[in-house]
């Protein structure tokens, strides 16, 4: 299978928008941490793992935070149109198929695995998250032995050797803002350490993950911050006129979703996507018609200062903490 039509355009396509995306997080989650960085290897070819609480933010906050691009696997039936699936394949995503999604879903994997497989080899890196669907809770789902432990067994197959690079993702809250988020790397696991005899010892390897993973959770507690009176006390002016000129449209929109997702687990990775596409359109916009009734000058200021006074709004608030309704 051909993963990437223009490898040269997928490339840099997937390069620019994680520019984009990392620095428009930093206006969507007034704390956002990467820990423990250094125990992260993408020396080798990698599946890289995580808890699953959040829908597709999870795996923008991954990625973003990558020093390798990485392709994720992406439920099969959003590749069904022509032109999404040159869309998602331009990002780096490889469709999975599931049994809902069609009926020769196994025979699809087969081959699909063996693709993967071949992709591993030339270095690549592929998110999977093994708890199989994403859940709104702190606490880490049993892990299913499904897609990743299928993949593993097909790279061996093909004497191919991964590292498994696991990480934990923590959110002070799923709906509330201002947003934290904290990613933990977590140290990695060789896959050809569970093959005995050459054959994966599949519970040993799953149990393996699974305490990797819960070992290294957090609560949402970890995520609280005060900000200090210094810091409050420098951004509090254009926090103010940040909130008098755009939190109508950050509300506006946040109410929108909320509506639309309620119920589901895909509130952030909308109101996100929403937002990352409307708010530059906004403030180009709004600085035109500043420009033309005031002069180039303001409209050119405006251009500066409205995304600046947004940014010092998402850092002036405390960030506080949901109480989980799972502990």
């Amino acid at each position: 299978m051909q993963f990437n039509l223009n490898p040269s355009f997928s490339f840099m396509f997937y390069a620019v928008v994680k520019i984009l995306v990392r620095l428009a997080m930093h206006w969507y989650a007034g704390s956002l941490k990467l820990i423990n960085a250094h125990k992260a290897d993408y020396s080798k070819p990698s599946l890289i793992i995580s808890n699953h609480p959040n829908s597709f933010f999870d795996a923008l906050i991954i990625s973003i935070h990558s020093p390798k691009p990485l392709h994720f696997l992406v439920r099969g039936d959003m590749f069904r149109k022509r032109w999404a699936d040159k869309a998602l394949r331009s990002l780096n995503m490889i469709p999975i198929f599931r049994k809902r999604d069609d009926k020769n879903f196994a025979a699809q994997n087969e081959q699909l695995f063996n693709d993967y497989s071949a992709l591993l080899k030339k270095g690549a890196h592929i998110i999977i998250f093994p708890e199989g669907n994403s859940h709104n809770r702190w606490h880490l789902q049993p892990l299913r032995k499904g897609g990743s432990v299928k993949l593993i067994e097909q790279c061996a197959e093909n004497n191919v050797w991964i590292n498994i690079q696991p990480y934990t993702i923590t959110y002070n809250s799923f709906r509330q803002m201002p947003k934290a988020v904290h990613l933990r790397a977590v140290e990695p696991l060789a896959a050809k350490d569970y093959y005995q005899h050459g054959v994966l010892n599949t519970a040993m390897l799953v149990d393996a993950m699974q305490q990797r993973l819960s070992t290294n959770m957090h609560g949402p507690e970890t995520t609280a911050l005060k900000r200090s009176f210094a810091e409050r006390a420098l951004l509090f002016v254009p926090a103010v006129v940040g909130y008098i000129t755009q939190y109508w449209f950050y509300k506006l929109w946040k109410n929108f979703v909320a509506r639309k997702t309620k119920g589901s687990i895909f509130f952030d990775s909308v109101l996100f996507g929403v937002l990352f596409v409307t708010y530059p359109l906004f403030v180009l916009i709004a600085s035109l018609i500043i420009g033309g009734f005031a002069g180039n000058r303001w409209g050119l200021a405006a251009f500066v200062l409205l995304p600046f006074t947004s940014y010092c709004l998402s850092r002036f608030q405390h960030i506080t903490v949901e109480k989980p309704v799972d502990s």
